[in-house]
């Protein structure tokens, strides 16, 4: 079997373009639990409409339930994925780790794909995948040619890749930037691109070196001409990104890649076409062929035009494309009829699906001019609009016989509707899913903990009275002798690469799905693993975890109602932090390698600083807050929460400022300096 194409759908109109320009899968959205929300997405009908026109073509449908889902939605969403099972969609595209539970324990037999927001960028996390239940992995889109071949090897998932469309500059799954600055979270499908905004570079003394640039925005990304290269790989799925565009980029699209799909030199003017029809200042393929930078970069552009530049070639082309209907599947038949008898027609596809028509009238002998071999071809292949093509037929008639045009028409057109109906997979017998959600009570007692980014800040924690100190995995490393007893927890990297990943240690923090089935005595989900509902907290509780923190997106309400199997934390001091990056956001802004001139900040239009340092050990950047969350004077509320843990996540402090703020939170007063509240009083 050869690659999958697959097309985004925003609309039904695009679907049926994806459709019949060469999609072999289309993904979708419904109008609930979509992370993009604000696509026109699909109504229920238009779910079952697309299952229909989909499968009658050959070409299977993907339902993305890819959101963090709140505990008083988990039985909506659980019900819309019966619904999709009951209906026949191939596949739901998943991110909550605690809805996935769910779903493995009451529809056992729906296919699921993990979304990329999962942040799934090793073997190691593909293969907490496959033991979690996905039978497919999106990988993160910042991999090398190298590391997918590595892991397409070593998986047993079926592995889909990025091919084409907008690149985001965060890991996906791991940017809380337009959640904190505007409240539109991306992990809720509401995304307000921040990363397309321009920004300026301060080095650590405060020197703008690099102003008013958009060193966000990555270009597109364009495979067309490596799509035979993916497939040597291993890879088994090509996903176009797209559902918030028009149906000229899905037209396009589809058809250009299902051309290449097979082979042959890609024509310039074909990649000139795609440009056109949506792209940023040209593509790319840097985190591919591990050539990221500048080039990677839309630096001096906003791309506010992209969908006004189309050429006038571009957009006939595109306009026909979209008009295109004639996708259709091969079939063949074989008709009989015999004196006195009533005729049959049956008629079968390739992958089994068969059909078989008994006419209505008795055949009579002819009076005038009698039915013929060429008369039943004719007539039999009048398929019109529906989705196939006669590819074969065998006719057996008795001599001088009559029957009228009417009744093969009827016989006809009656065989191939059931063909469609038997091309349409549906689960009508499975019976839905009663769910209770059942909540544990809190804590009586919260204690606090906290972490640090230095050695320094380690070493003035040990003096305070935190019972749980969070270290990174490289101080760690280089200190553990003094680091020996449990009230130490290393904490694991979010982003593992490069044949670093994170073993041999007795109390972990983690910060990726990949680390959920680590064998490790003591194991603490950490802040970066996106724990939005109840159902996440049982579902770590299950594989061993002893405490978790819970999404800093979470408000009040939620975190006072959230079940707490075991032990919650919440974030309630610290820098955020908002983006992980690949594409180094300083050697960009400098034009070379400059990690080592200590912590930069990215400043945005309104003149907010967001600090960004680099992690060598992996070659990402992570990019803080502009503002620490503060709750001090606020602690009457976390305490009255059930919350066991109150975590001050130290990262830029020095020792005088951390000792402050420990003696502010124990003495609840305010902040002396600008903050925010997070989410803790408005939620997303």
């Amino acid at each position: 079997m050869s690659i999958e194409l697959l097309l985004p759908a925003g609309s039904y109109e695009n679907f049926t373009v994806a459709v019949n320009n060469g999609a072999d899968a289309v993904y979708i959205g419904g109008s609930r639990f979509s992370a993009r929300a604000n696509a026109v997405n699909f109504s229920d009908e238009e779910i079952v409409s697309a299952v229909k026109y989909a499968h009658t073509r050959g070409v299977k449908v993907y339902v993305a339930i890819n959101t963090l889902i709140e505990d008083d939605k988990l039985s909506e969403a659980l019900e819309f994925a019966h619904f999709c099972y009951v209906n026949g969609v191939d596949a739901l595209i998943v991110q909550d780790m605690g809805f996935l539970s769910l779903l493995k324990k009451y529809i056992p037999d729906m296919k699921l794909n993990a979304s990329t927001q999962m942040t799934l960028h090793n073997l190691k996390g593909v293969k907490a995948a496959e033991e979690a239940g996905f039978s497919r992995v999106v990988l993160s889109r910042e991999l090398s040619r190298e590391e997918i071949g590595n892991i397409c090897a070593g998986a047993k998932a079926e592995i889909e890749v990025f091919a084409h469309g907008a690149l985001c500059m965060s890991y996906s799954g791991q940017c809380l930037m337009s959640s904190f600055i505007g409240g539109r979270s991306g992990n809720r499908g509401a995304c307000a691109q921040p990363c397309r905004l321009p920004y300026s570079l301060a080095d650590c003394q405060g020197n703008v070196v690099c102003r008013d640039k958009y060193l966000l925005s990555l270009k597109d990304l364009c495979m067309l001409d490596r799509i035979g290269d993916l497939e040597k790989l291993g890879v088994n799925s090509l996903k176009v990104e797209g559902r918030m565009k028009n149906s000229a980029y899905v037209a396009m699209t589809a058809h250009l890649y299902s051309k290449y799909k097979n082979g042959g030199q890609v024509d310039l003017c074909d990649i000139e076409d795609l440009q056109s029809v949506f792209s940023r200042n040209g593509f790319t393929r840097g985190y591919y062929e591990n050539t990221t930078g500048r080039q990677m970069l839309n630096l001096d552009k906003n791309n506010d035009d992209v969908y006004k530049n189309i050429s006038a070639n571009a957009k006939a082309r595109a306009e026909a494309l979209c008009r295109n209907e004639g996708r259709k599947i091969p079939v063949s038949a074989s008709f009989e009829a015999a004196l006195g008898e009533k005729a049959t027609l049956c008629v079968w596809d390739a992958e089994g699906n068969f059909v078989s028509i008994t006419g209505n009238c008795t055949v009579e002998k002819a009076v005038n001019v009698p039915l013929t071999e060429e008369r039943i071809t004719a007539q039999l292949s009048k398929t019109g609009s529906t989705p196939f093509e006669l590819d074969g037929l065998t006719v057996n008639i008795g001599e001088g016989i009559s029957l009228p045009v009417k009744e093969l028409n009827e016989m006809r057109r009656d065989a191939f509707s059931k063909l469609e109906d038997e091309r349409t997979r549906q689960n009508a017998d499975a019976k839905p899913p009663k769910y209770t959600l059942n909540i544990v009570g809190g804590a009586n007692k919260t204690v606090f903990t906290a972490g640090a980014m230095t050695y320094e800040q380690i070493k003035t924690l040990e003096k305070t009275d935190a019972e749980r100190i969070y270290i990174p995995a490289d101080v760690y490393d280089k200190h553990k002798d003094e680091f020996s007893s449990d009230r130490f927890y290393v904490k694991i990297p979010a982003i593992e690469r490069f044949g670093n990943i994170a073993s041999g240690y007795d109390r972990i923090c983690t910060s990726n799905f990949s680390q959920v089935y680590d064998s490790v005595p003591h194991k603490h989900g950490g802040v970066r693993m996106n724990v939005f509902n109840s159902e996440s907290v049982k579902f770590l509780k299950e594989n061993g975890f002893e405490s978790v923190c819970l999404s800093p997106e979470l408000n009040m309400h939620r975190i006072i109602n959230i079940s707490k199997d075991i032990p919650t934390e919440a974030i309630v001091y610290g820098y955020v932090p908002v983006m992980t990056v690949q594409n180094c956001v300083i050697k960009s802004a400098y034009g070379k390698c400059a990690c080592d001139n200590g912590v930069h900040r990215l400043i945005d239009r309104k003149g907010a600083h967001f600090n960004v340092v680099a992690d060598k050990t992996n070659c990402t950047n992570v990019i803080y807050n502009s503002t620490p969350v503060y709750m001090g004077d606020k602690m009457h509320d976390i305490y009255s929460s059930g919350i066991a843990c109150a975590l001050l996540d130290f990262t830029f402090e020095s020792s005088e400022e951390i000792e402050e703020i420990f003696t502010l939170y124990k003495q609840g007063k305010p902040f002396g300096k600008a903050f925010t509240r997070g989410h803790f009083y408005r939620g997303v």
